[in-house]
Parts: C-alpha cells; sequence; structure tokens
C-alpha cells in the first residue's frame, strides 16, 4: 500500500508591509516558508496502525518549535518483512520519491536476523544513492516477549547501525521505559488479534521518538495531542521520547 498524506505546514509565508499611509517608499520584506522535509515509511501494520506514523509525524513536528514543512508518504503491507516489501518494489519508490528521510521499519516476529540484515543494507544503499537519510525504526517486541525478546531486537539493530552507519529510532527502549514508570499507560492494542499493534499511547510514543531522531526539537514545544490522550499524559510520553533518545546516543 502506498500512501501520500498532505503536508502539513507550521510557518506561512509572511508579508510585512511599511507602517503607515499609501505612498510609503518601504519596500515589503518577505519571510521564505521553511524548506519541506520529506519522510518515506516503509514497513508494515506497525507503522500504518491507526491512522499511521506518516499522519502522527508530520503532526507533531510541525506543532511547535521552529517553523517547518513537513510530508510523509508509506510504502506498506500488514504481514510482511522488509524483504516482502523490498520485492513489491520499495526500492523504486525510493529512487523516484526525492525523500529527505526514508525509515525502514522491520518485526523480527516475521522474519530472521540474516534476512532483515540482507534487506537492510539493500535498502540502505538505496536510500544513500537517493540523498536521503536512512533511520532504523527498532520496534517493540510482543508484550509477552515470547517469539522475540527486547533484547534480540535490540542487538540485531545495533548490530546492522554499526556496519551501516545508520541511524536508530529506539522505539523499543522508549516502551521498555514507559512499561517500567507508567504501567498504567496501556502502550498494546487489545483490539488487534495479538498483543503487538500498538494502542494510540503506543503510536503516538513512536511518533514521538521518530519526531526527537530526525528533527531533535525540545518536546516541550510540541503541542499535537492525539484524541483519548491526555495533554499530561502527551507530555510524559514525548519527554520519555526524548530521553530514551538522549541515553541511546
Amino acid at each position: 500500500m502506498i500512501r501520500h498524506c498532505v503536508a502539513a505546514v507550521v510557518g506561512a509565508l509572511v508579508l510585512a508591509g511599511a507602517c503607515g499611509g499609501s505612498g510609503s517608499d518601504v519596500a515589503p520584506t518577505t519571510t521564505e516558508a521553511p524548506q519541506t522535509t520529506r519522510i518515506l515509511f516503509v514497513g508494515n501494520s506497525l507503522t500504518f496502525w491507526h491512522d499511521g506514523l506518516d499522519t502522527y509525524v508530520p503532526a507533531l513536528a510541525t506543532s511547535g518549535g521552529p517553523a517547518r514543512q513537513v510530508e510523509a508518504e508509506s510504502f506498506t503491507a500488514a504481514g510482511l518483512p522488509l524483504s516482502a516489501l523490498w520485492t513489491r518494489g520499495a526500492a523504486d519508490v525510493i529512487a523516484d520519491g526525492e525523500f529527505d528521510v526514508v525509515i525502514t521499519q522491520e518485526t523480527l516476529q516475521f522474519t530472521d536476523v540474516e534476512s532483515f540484515h540482507q534487506h537492510a543494507r539493500l535498502f540502505d544503499a538505496e536510500i544513500r544513492a537517493s540523498g536521503a537519510r536512512h533511520v532504523l525504526l527498532m520496534a517493540w517486541p510482543d508484550r509477552a516477549q515470547e517469539e522475540v525478546t527486547l533484547d534480540e531486537v535490540a542487538g540485531a539493530h545495533d548490530a546492522i547501525a554499526e556496519e551501516l552507519g545508520a541511524e536508530i529510532a529506539p522505539v523499543g527502549h522508549a516502551w521498555q521505559r514507559v512499561r517500567e514508570e507508567r504501567p498504567d499507560l496501556e502502550l498494546y492494542d487489545f483490539r488487534g488479534l495479538d498483543e503487538v499493534h500498538p494502542s494510540i499511547h503506543g503510536s503516538y510514543l513512536t511518533a514521538s521518538v521518530i519526531d526527537a531522531v530526525v528533527f531533535g526539537d525540545d518536546p516541550a514545544t510540541r503541542t499535537y495531542v492525539l484524541d483519548g490522550i491526555t495533554d499530561d499524559d502527551a507530555t510524559y510520553l514525548r519527554q520519555a521520547a526524548w530521553d530514551t533518545v538522549a541515553d541511546i546516543r
């Protein structure tokens, strides 16, 4: 599934005229609109659950802090690993899309580490050839960690990121932090058929980690909050994301 989301914008073009009556010879000044950052998300249902990270990340990134414009697209399919998305044409989307950032999301419950690393290398080469940044979205394990553990997920991502010189969005670590600090905040979505898909709190936390990695702004400047999340909980989740990224770096 290829999805294109409308750009989210903060900081419109500003035209400032001279004060006083007509006939002033002071030329109007123009503040240029900020350059657009284009993001592509490649992944499965962990990426597109609810309204999708391609909706939430632009909304967060443009809700406060430095003025910016963000456009996001996604190339996703339910239940598929990166290997299947590669064969379905993700490379062509990367090559043709003029993206600034490409975020790849693997689910180790659907594949093995060898295949993940093999296709992360293929994606990385295509992303670098296009001139974009490659960010590996390190997802979270299933609730019981029966299929794969957080340590296994982190180890697989750390190893390939070091090899490739790619960035990591340490979402799994942020989930672990929140589950320990705020067990009252449910990150897993019980509406799903399993215990791996995110709740709205889980999706918001995931988007906040990506926002922190890609843009690096103070989370206190953000004002976008998903329906169903209180302002206090949203503030906590953004700060938890920021602190996790700072700890990993």
